[in-house]
């Protein structure tokens, strides 16, 4: 039985539901390699978050851009379909020349997204 935290993470989009039975099935149903995928992001993401701020602390919407696209792939990968949207957001703000204190919020949005998914997660 599914846990009710986890089927409203579904019902939320945080986490693509579909995707992940993807990942399931790519290891004949077991979590594990799902579950290396999420936990090797969670490693990583720090990373991600200081070169987002580094961008932005240098004016550099470009490089935002190009952070936010490889991002959103990532997170689309591990099923993480509010955050992989949040990334997408960012990169079409940054071609419409959207100004750098709306970029900076929608990082802040992002983490929040990102984090939202980490919660989630511990239920899988």
């Amino acid at each position: 039985m599914m846990q009710p935290e986890l089927k409203r993470a579904f019902e939320l989009g945080i986490i693509d539901e579909k995707r992940l039975i993807e990942l399931y099935e790519l290891d004949d149903g077991s979590k594990s390699f799902a579950l290396s995928l999420v936990e090797d992001f969670m490693l990583q993401r720090e990373t991600y978050f200081l070169s987002f701020e580094l961008c932005l602390n240098n004016g550099d919407v470009a490089a935002l851009g190009r952070e936010a696209h490889k991002l959103k792939s990532s997170l689309a990968n591990i099923a993480a379909s509010r955050a992989a949207r949040c990334c997408a957001n960012i990169e079409e703000k940054v071609k419409v020349g959207a100004p750098i204190q709306t970029l900076k919020l929608l990082v802040e949005d992002l983490k929040l997204e990102v984090s939202d998914f980490t919660v989630a997660c511990q239920q899988l």
